[in-house]
């Protein structure tokens, strides 16, 4: 049991103490029939709202494991992204095989395969980025150290090979 339900149980254990108070005039007078059906609704009242809060607190965790597993989906979808890195590499390849075989002469065409293939690795680096930081609240400090791939070391890696 985590200590907030801990806390949740007190509380509702002092509140229903706090009603023993409105349960006083069932114990005192058995004629008065409608007092006591009152004080009964006040105790369902009290507990209802002790159920209430307590559901509502497991319905927070739940949307909580709803928003981690979303953000933790983008992120996988983002890293598959990642494999336009290659794609870059081999247009880069490309490029400075044909400049090394045809003595420095450039291919326009080349050229903008690489601009091209640049262009859509920078931007799956920036949805990486987001999500990123979507998903990093999500995570444990032990889980964010092990994690292999922040975005940083991927910018890190590509501007050392620009």
């Amino acid at each position: 049991m985590k200590r907030n339900d801990l806390l949740l149980l007190l509380a509702g254990g002092i509140g229903l103490f706090m009603a023993g108070v409105v349960w006083r005039p069932v114990f005192g007078d058995y004629a008065n029939i409608k007092d006591a059906l009152e004080c009964t609704s006040f105790l369902a009242t009290i507990v209802a709202a002790l159920v209430a809060i307590y559901t509502l607190r497991a319905w927070k965790d739940q949307f909580r494991h709803a928003e981690r597993f979303a953000a933790l989906r983008a992120l996988k979808d983002a890293i598959t992204e990642l494999h336009l890195y290659r794609g870059y590499l081999l247009s880069v390849i490309r490029l400075f095989n044909h400049l090394r075989a045809s003595g420095g002469e450039s291919d326009q065409t080349l050229l903008d395969a690489e601009k091209e293939k640049r262009e859509k690795l920078l931007s799956a680096f920036s949805a990486y980025r987001k999500a990123w930081v979507a998903a990093v609240p999500f995570f444990t400090p032990r889980e964010e150290s092990e994690f292999p791939g922040s975005p940083d070391k991927f910018m890190t890696i590509y501007l050392s090979r620009v």
